[in-house]
């Protein structure tokens, strides 16, 4: 689990290195940016315009790329509250746990006695506290 620090709109988080694609992403990002803009300001769009006979296949392109992000988010959404909600459950039965055996360690009365001892009452009865 990567411990998360509080900090200003969470920038240390996004910001994080470790565990993080950003590093990974970041050189072909800026190479499409930088080979985008070149391609932007030096006049060659309206030449590559030619030679795309349609704009069909960017939209066609564009939309699967949409859905497909879309369904990525939704899935890291989804097993993000699986988590939670198994972390929730595993925080209750761990406390319930806790809450019922110190409920039935604390004087639970057998007959006219209960099973409160001290070390050295324990340890006369050898550890079967059970027994009168």
């Amino acid at each position: 689990m990567i411990p998360f620090e509080k900090s200003f709109l969470g920038l240390s988080t996004i910001f994080k290195v470790h565990g993080s694609c950003f590093p990974r992403v970041l050189l072909p990002a800026l190479l499409s940016a930088c080979i985008a803009m070149t391609v932007i300001f030096s006049g060659l769009n309206h030449t590559l315009l030619r030679y795309i006979p349609d704009w069909k296949v960017y939209q066609i392109f564009a939309t699967i790329t949409g859905f497909v992000l879309v369904f990525r988010t939704q899935l890291s959404y989804q097993r993000y509250w699986v988590a939670a909600c198994k972390i929730q459950g595993m925080t209750a039965n761990w406390s319930a746990a806790c809450s019922n055996s110190l409920a039935f360690a604390k004087n639970t009365p057998v007959g006219k006695r209960s099973f409160t001892m001290t070390g050295r009452e324990a340890a006369q009865a050898g550890g079967n506290w059970a027994k009168e």
